[in-house]
């Protein structure tokens, strides 16, 4: 019977705190489904704000990027008097000098390890600046989507990274909310308590 009382007395106390606070759940219900409506109508990917940060600026400094990598792969082994023309030189002068002394093979071996690292840099880089992410038309969608990003966060006064998480502990909000107002599921629990 005790038990049964307490039961009837936990579930009354909880349909009528949520009769009493029923005004300042609907206010806050409501301020959580604005903040919803806007970053769900933005649709925020988990990882997309990082994506777009790194593509922005990629996208913004391309020029720059491109002509730092040919200019690179120059210095390697495009122009004369290059990084793997003087390797050669090393292994060359290194080989004459191996018949004197053997153990300079190890050396040799490091050298032209380097100058193939070399040649394969030189190649990734002129690759690169040949193919080069120089597109206006992206980088405008890019900085598009940059400006929705802060215009949102502004608004809801968070740092842009932190929307698809701010949007997940909304929406808990908002289930919690919504189950607390719940007087015609309290009132059955009330009832059956009786």
């Amino acid at each position: 019977v005790e038990q049964s009382w307490r039961q009837w007395r936990d579930a009354q106390q909880a349909l009528n705190a949520a009769r009493a606070g029923e005004r300042e759940r609907e206010q806050a219900l409501a301020a959580i489904e604005w903040q919803l409506e806007g970053i769900d109508a933005l649709a925020p990917g988990e990882d997309e704000w990082q994506s777009l940060h790194d593509e922005q600026t990629r996208l913004a400094h391309g020029q720059r990027l491109i002509e730092a990598a040919g200019q690179i792969s120059e210095a390697l082994s495009g122009q004369e008097d290059s990084l793997r023309d003087r390797i050669e030189s090393f292994i060359s002068e290194l080989r004459t000098c191996q018949r004197l002394d053997a153990r300079l093979g190890e050396a040799i071996d490091m050298l032209d390890a380097a100058r193939i690292n070399v040649d394969e840099s030189a190649s990734f880089l002129a690759h690169y600046a040949q193919n080069g992410d120089l597109d206006p038309a992206r980088l405008a969608q890019v900085e598009h989507r940059v400006g929705e990003w802060f215009a949102i966060a502004r608004k809801l006064r968070i740092d842009p990274s932190e929307l698809a998480g701010h949007a997940r502990h909304l929406a808990a909000q908002r289930q919690q909310l919504e189950q607390a107002g719940d007087l015609a599921a309290l009132s059955a629990a009330a009832q059956a308590a009786e």
